[in-house]
């Protein structure tokens, strides 16, 4: 089957589907034809450029249920990560915080989760259903696989003369009527600092707003968001500036560099798409969504991905706890 991506955009009602033609290097959308673009966490490995050959306002959902079931593999053999594993990898990642350069990393994990005849249009009507501010969306192409999410984290959107991102970073159980805590406070100034840095440095531009922390809402948990935008008086190169904001202190941490170091020696398994980043790129204007609240689907079930920001305040257990949560609200979305 050809390669696609059913989309519903935040606050949006209905879902759409774009075809895709196969990956293409080195391209540039022109007004005729967008670019869909698919990042791994490392984008060095994994960067795709997709032609966009057609949108389609209405979903055939039998036929992606029945197409996509037939391309699919096996989930590949993998031993997911104990609580004791990941309690002690934070423990490690703490012990190796410089406070005046490393301050952050984000840990992730997966797990399996084997299900008979799963029906792919019914998780992604749920999640369009429990997350209507989010980036709903399910991806095939022949060179990722197969993924679904519901992502709340835009990476960059705008022009080619005025941006936004977002920074997302903070965690807590929605009713937790407890004020926010030194240490999601200090998480989201981290990833704010970040990318109103990588605007200042990038674009031409003195003309940088920053609105927030503010508290959002997604499914039982929420979290602390702030919003940054710039005016540039040049144009943008919008591919090239969402690859430097890339991966961003919440999805990596902070000393960017040591960071991404730590994740790659010490998380025992290669991210891939998860945490990367995907969207259309038109001749005008890009948007660029986070892979996060993501699963990776297969011909026997599902492998859910999650994760946690960690600092020098962080307990072990409650980490452990919080990536636990994200798990469960994806799982809920299978039964």
């Amino acid at each position: 089957m050809s390669d696609f991506v059913i989309f519903r955009y935040p606050g949006f009602q209905y879902a759409e589907m774009a075809t895709l033609s196969r990956a293409v290097e080195y391209s540039r959308p022109t007004p005729e034809v967008p670019i869909f673009v698919v990042a791994g966490f490392d984008t060095s490995q994994f960067l795709h450029l997709y032609a966009v050959k057609e949108i389609l306002r209405e979903v055939n959902w039998s036929y992606v249920d029945r197409e996509v079931r037939k391309n699919l593999v096996g989930i590949p053999p993998f031993e997911a990560k104990s609580k004791e594993w990941f309690t002690k990898l934070v423990e490690k990642a703490k012990s190796r915080f410089d406070q005046s350069i490393f301050t952050k990393v984000v840990l992730s994990r997966k797990s399996p989760v084997y299900i008979d005849h799963l029906q792919i249009s019914d998780v992604f009507k749920e999640l369009c259903r429990r997350y209507p501010n989010a980036m709903v969306f399910l991806l095939y192409t022949k060179k990722t696989g197969c993924w679904i999410g519901a992502t709340p984290e835009l990476l960059l959107s705008g022009d080619k003369l005025q941006v936004k991102s977002m920074s997302l970073a903070g965690t807590k159980y929605e009713l937790d009527p407890s004020p926010w805590g030194q240490k999601e406070l200090l998480e989201q100034k981290i990833v704010t600092d970040y990318i109103a840095d990588v605007f200042r440095e990038e674009l031409h531009t003195h003309q940088i707003s920053v609105t927030g922390p503010y508290e959002v809402h997604a499914g039982p948990v929420k979290h602390l968001k702030t919003d940054i935008q710039a005016v540039s008086t040049e144009y943008i190169d919008l591919l090239s500036l969402a690859q430097r904001l890339h991966p961003t202190p919440a999805v990596s941490g902070h000393h960017h560099q040591k960071a991404k170091e730590f994740i790659l020696s010490h998380e025992g398994y290669d991210r891939r798409y998860y945490t990367g980043f995907f969207g259309f790129w038109n001749f005008d204007r890009a948007d660029f969504f986070v892979n996060l609240r993501s699963m990776e689907v297969f011909y026997d079930g599902v492998v859910l991905y999650t994760g946690a920001g960690i600092t020098a305040d962080s307990i072990a257990e409650s980490e452990w706890r919080e990536t636990e949560i994200k798990m469960q609200t994806l799982l809920s979305v299978l039964r």
